[in-house]
């Protein structure tokens, strides 16, 4: 999807001939962008955005794939909350014990 003159989205692009230095750069810079992303996945995560032209959309598929969608983050938020307020020390438990459960929950999201 690329910009008209007026700024509205269009599926029509400006031939190459038509670039400014501007659109030059733009190019340049959603290349190189792409190239690290692409260069930076596996394979299978490759797969999902390897149709990707414009590094926005590759960037956006790759947040959902990792951080989920607005639900699943509210979920793991809860369920984080849940073991937080549920963290008690017992007796017989030693303080390294108890510590080591807290970083379970720390690391665990």
């Amino acid at each position: 999807m690329a910009l008209d003159a007026d700024g509205n989205r269009t599926d029509v692009l400006k031939p190459e001939e038509e670039w400014t230095a501007t659109d030059d750069e733009l190019a340049l810079g959603n290349s190189k962008v792409l190239n690290d992303l692409f260069n930076s996945v596996d394979k299978n995560i490759f797969r999902l955005i390897k149709q990707c032209i414009v590094a926005k959309d590759a960037w956006e598929i790759l947040k959902t794939a990792h951080e989920g969608t607005t639900k699943v983050k509210s979920a793991k938020i809860q369920l984080l909350t849940t073991k937080v307020e549920n963290l008690k020390m017992l007796e017989a438990e030693s303080i390294q014990d108890y510590h080591l459960n807290i970083l379970d929950i720390a690391n665990s999201f």
